[in-house]
């Protein structure tokens, strides 16, 4: 039997808990939101694509009880939209929902803040509703075929293994990302840095997601210090 901990005991009475529910899988949007209320009916769900979501939770007055995000989206953009999570509500339940299985989408998402990394070729309708009520109660469900990866970062931190290099991801940095490096290490606001860049400041945050899914990081702070330490600015 699948656990009613999908509904979070510490919500009010009579409030119906809420997911928000990210990607551009229209198929795997509408599974989501179906076993959710399959789940418990009590769900309220909203579906939304990436660029809609980023602008949904800039409005959001309290946090979402579970999210469900491709970190994958939009060339690993969806990783982006996990730090903007993490920056404004930190103990959202995240399940992640991708193609992706390659180690390095899955530390990002962890280091983002993911409790759970599913790969859709490998779930089905019934994996997912078990990970969906796992997540909210406070388990951390993982694709079997990601186990491996799991097990390799496991060994980089014990020092048997090497942990993955961070030049090769340096050397990923467009011309433009450095030269944002550069104005944030200056101290330059978004604002300042795409009045400098002579671009618009959507832009610069684009930049900004970028450079957290390259570097893996999780603030601007963060990628400055390892730029500096890389010598790159």
């Amino acid at each position: 039997m699948i656990s009613t901990g999908s509904v979070p005991a510490s919500r009010p009475v009579g409030v119906c808990p809420g997911a928000l529910v990210v990607g551009q899988d229209e198929r795997w949007l509408g599974l989501c939101e179906r076993l959710l209320r399959e789940l418990d009916p009590r769900w309220s769900v909203q579906s939304s694509s990436l660029h809609e979501a980023v602008a949904r939770l800039a409005r959001l007055d309290s946090p979402p009880d579970l999210v469900i995000v491709d970190p994958a989206d939009d060339h690993g953009c969806g990783i982006g939209f996990l730090h903007a999570l993490r920056d404004r509500f930190d103990a959202v339940p995240v399940l992640a929902l991708s193609d992706d299985a390659s180690a390095e989408r899955l530390l990002e998402a962890i280091r983002a803040g993911a409790r759970g990394y599913l790969l859709k070729d490998r779930t089905d309708a019934s994996l997912l509703m078990q990970a969906i009520a796992r997540v909210m109660d406070g388990a951390y469900p993982v694709s079997p075929a990601l186990v491996s990866h799991l097990f390799a970062l496991a060994r980089s931190v014990t020092g048997e293994e090497p942990a993955p290099s961070t030049e090769v991801t340096m050397q990923r940095l467009s011309p433009r990302e450095r030269e944002l490096l550069c104005h944030l290490s200056r101290g330059s606001s978004y604002a300042e840095a795409a009045s400098a860049m002579g671009v618009k400041l959507s832009t610069v945050q684009s930049h900004v997601r970028h450079l957290y899914r390259k570097l893996a990081v999780q603030s601007g702070i963060q990628a400055v210090n390892l730029a500096r330490a890389r010598g790159l600015i």
